[in-house]
């Protein structure tokens, strides 16, 4: 199976790549399969005739550009036409991508969001391990989408999440330093409060943002999360208990006691024009939040990306949650196999989809052969706690699939106060127990 990286993996790898380069469709989605997926290649594409490339992703924030950057493949390959079909935001878009492969519609590329998703769907995706493009991918970020010694995935870019916040209304509110504790992060909330800033804009009516990212938080913070991450599918440990799960819970409450009204009703949009027009000081976020709060608000000075502390151990809360978000995976039984394989390699081989990546995108790059400069604010910040071995992993793209909603659903009920803490995790350990068994 695949090889799992950590934080303290890529930290290294990300610094090399710095110093290097300058600063068939009708079948249902079923359960992982053992055996990879060799497919045969498309058939001869007759002079004249266009394929067309069904591309399935969740990259919201960047679908203008994304589609900017299709219409310039386009150009450069009059014979393949690109069809972007791009479902996020509140959308579950897994489950979306399940129901039309059983329809019969199942895309040519489509998103997967990391190990667990490509062990389920291995059975239908295209082995890519002999592409051009990688060997230019960063090891980490391939070994997370290897299985059985193949590659099936091609890694996009990095990206890291935490606290992001207005730099103008912290320096307002006199917060000289950023808080790396939990009490250090209360006493910021209270100087906010009284220059009569919001503190926190919780977008808790996504499940992306409670079910999966911050409850990531807990696990990432384990001794060895891929153990934790073990032990829970084997029964050895709980989250009911666990230290770092009831850490969490005094960090959620902070932001409920700090936090801008109805959080439950609260959406990205909703949370980031709060965050872009100065009506609250942090949002929990990543670095793909720059680009949609500049197109918000043209004028929004600085903001920053900080770790979220959830007890007082400064050095292990001062760590920056940063994975690889996303892999694309090519259907084995798609009619434009050898086409589809184009486009992905064009995205990071050609000097066009590298500028768009880099620059248009403002994603961290995944590949030595792409220049990492010119990044936004927030990257910036990513790469910065890299360099510093200050990171911890995405634990989330090993959980069971199905877990980001069961945990969703009960956090949110404990937010809604219609469901104690305690029982929450009694739930959520219970829910993991039968989705690992699936």
């Amino acid at each position: 199976m695949n090889k799992r990286w950590t934080g303290f993996a890529a930290t290294a790898l990300i610094a090399s790549l710095l110093a290097g380069c300058g600063a068939n469709g009708g079948e249902n989605a079923g359960s992982p399969d053992t055996g990879g997926a060799t497919a045969s290649e498309s058939p001869p594409q007759p002079a004249g005739e266009v394929q067309e490339v069904r591309v399935f992703h969740f990259m919201v924030d960047i679908a203008e550009p994304f589609n900017a950057m299709t219409a310039e493949f386009e150009k450069e390959h009059p014979n393949i036409k690109i069809v972007n079909d791009i479902i996020g935001g509140s959308a579950d878009w897994k489950s979306d991508l399940k129901t039309r492969f059983a329809a019969g519609q199942g895309p040519d590329i489509f998103a997967v969001d990391g190990p667990s998703m490509l062990s389920l769907w291995q059975s239908r995706i295209v082995d890519l391990s002999g592409e051009p493009w990688a060997e230019h991918a960063l090891p980490f970020a391939k070994n997370a989408a290897t299985l059985d010694g193949k590659l099936y995935g091609m890694p996009y870019n990095l990206q890291g999440f935490g606290l992001v916040y207005n730099k103008d209304l912290f320096e307002k509110a006199g917060i000289a330093e950023l808080p790396k504790t939990l009490t250090e992060l209360e006493a910021v909330a209270e100087k906010l409060q009284g220059a009569g800033i919001t503190p926190f804009g919780n977008g808790y009516g996504e499940w992306w943002i409670l079910g999966m990212q911050q409850m990531n938080i807990a696990f990432a913070q384990q001794d060895d999360p891929d153990k934790f991450v073990q032990d829970l599918t084997a029964g050895t440990a709980t989250m009911k208990g666990n230290p770092y799960f009831e850490d969490y819970k005094k960090f959620l409450d902070l932001t409920l006691k700090y936090g801008y009204a109805n959080p439950l009703t609260t959406d990205y949009k909703t949370q980031e024009t709060l965050l872009a027009n100065g009506e609250v000081a942090m949002i929990h976020q990543g670095d793909w939040a720059e680009m949609p709060l500049r197109q918000m608000n043209p004028d929004l000075g600085s903001i920053g990306l900080m770790p979220v502390p959830i007890n007082d151990d400064a050095e292990r809360m001062d760590r920056l949650q940063v994975g690889t978000p996303m892999f694309w995976a090519v259907n084995k039984d798609s009619k434009s196999i050898e086409a589809a394989k184009t486009f992905l390699d064009w995205m990071v081989s050609s000097e066009t989809g590298q500028k768009y990546l880099a620059k248009d995108f403002q994603f961290i790059p995944a590949y030595d052969n792409i220049p990492a400069d010119g990044l936004s604010s927030l990257s910036q910040e990513v790469v910065k706690y890299s360099q510093a071995n200050q990171t911890i992993p995405w634990s989330f793209n090993q959980w069971p699939d199905g877990t980001y909603n069961e945990f969703y659903a009960l956090i949110q009920g404990y937010v809604a106060n219609k469901l104690d803490y305690e029982l929450a995790l009694d739930k959520m350990d219970e829910a993991w127990k039968n989705l690992s068994q699936k």
